[in-house]
């Protein structure tokens, strides 16, 4: 390693570590350590999540696997939509209602001490093993590049790691986290555009892909329903699908992280947004007119004078034309009939668009944590 190379690993660490430290600065409750006061927005979180998924491993083993074996085992990550939409309607809701601050603290709620302490014990236990083979696997290439032990650089990567975690808690986790994932991201698309500067001679990206599929590098799907094959369609979507189910929903790495959200909504939408990143595919929703914009997994809720006239002409309390199946039934509210009519029909003159300003003018759906 030159001079630079040291410059630049020095001034990462450097930096990394002064970031964390003073994103975390600030905490006087145990909700700030832990859930980082329950303030983060949706983009962070939903990067703090991905980044904890990648290590070196995923660079050195996937990779190498990737290119004697093909991207066949990419079929897993298939299930993690379906696995985020369900536990978006399931277990965050359920979590979050609770105000726990670990997935375990509601065992001992619902159970005793002792179930929660050996849950607990099980994942400390089991992120541990995890842990050594993610800080073991880059100190071998580090320990090469260096030239140090592989004990000193465990020791540097682990003991700058506790040092904003110790004081920051998760908000210098997610923050970090963030930082790191646009380093990633950066070196991703330089490393990718150096190797196509780099393709010989009367080559482009297009002979590269095709030379790549010939020698099955690119082969991904594989439909057969076979037992013995190890990575088929099914077995992604039905085995990834559990996988994920039980990673994101009951360990406390990735339920820590979403419970961090300032709202129900804002937690939802950091799993999905991870899910669909991964995997790249592109919904497209119709909205019906008249009625507010809601994300997959929100429901519109009106204020109390009840929903809004349709612009059809039905009355209140009746079903217009064209709406939404799933919102909810209207009531008549308790209290006064005029005013719950005034203020029906105000809410109607300000939500209900015109023609010409229905783009514009239509409101949002609201925070599904006190809808659902």
């Amino acid at each position: 390693m030159g001079r630079l190379d040291w410059a630049v690993l020095a001034g990462y660490l450097v930096a990394i570590v002064s970031f964390g430290l003073w994103a975390g600065r600030g905490n006087r409750r145990l909700d700030d350590f832990f859930l980082a006061g329950r303030r983060m927005r949706w983009w962070a979180v939903g990067l703090s999540v991905m980044a904890t998924q990648i290590s070196a491993i995923t660079f050195v083993g996937t990779t190498g696997q990737a290119y004697t074996d093909g991207m066949r085992f990419l079929v897993f990550y298939f299930g993690l939509p379906f696995a985020m939409v369900t536990l978006c309607m399931t277990v965050v809701p359920f979590f979050y209602r609770a105000r726990v601050i670990t997935a375990y603290e509601y065992l001992e709620k619902r159970f005793d001490s002792r179930t929660r302490t050996l849950t607990s014990l099980l994942f400390l236990m089991s992120r541990g093993l995890s842990m050594g083979v993610t800080l073991y696997a880059p100190s071998l290439v580090l320990s090469v590049i260096l030239g140090w032990s592989e004990a000193g650089t465990i020791l540097l990567m682990a003991g700058g790691t506790i040092v904003y975690v110790g004081y920051g808690g998760n908000k210098s986790v997610i923050w970090t986290d963030v930082a790191q994932m646009a380093v990633i991201w950066f070196g991703i698309f330089l490393c990718l555009g150096i190797a196509i500067s780099k393709l010989p001679d009367g080559m482009g990206l297009r002979d590269a892909l095709a030379l790549a599929q010939t020698s099955g590098r690119l082969r991904i799907i594989n439909p057969s329903p076979s037992l013995r094959e190890p990575y088929t369609l099914w077995g992604g979507l039905i085995g990834g699908f559990f996988l994920m189910l039980s990673y994101f929903g009951c360990d406390q790495s990735q339920v820590q992280r979403y419970l961090s959200g300032s709202s129900l909504t804002q937690s939802r939408l950091s799993l999905l947004f991870n899910a669909f990143l991964k995997v790249p595919m592109q919904l497209r929703r119709r909205r019906r007119p008249g009625w507010p914009r809601c994300g997959p997994i929100t429901r519109p809720r009106w204020p109390r004078g009840g929903r809004p006239r349709s612009r059809s002409g039905e009355g209140r309390g009746t079903r217009p034309s064209g709406t939404w199946p799933r919102a909810r039934a209207w009531t008549r509210p308790a209290g006064g009939r005029s005013r719950s009519r005034r203020r029906s029909t105000a809410v109607a003159a300000t939500t209900t668009p015109t023609t010409s300003s229905r783009r514009t003018s239509s409101p949002t759906c609201p925070a599904a944590s006190s809808a659902w």
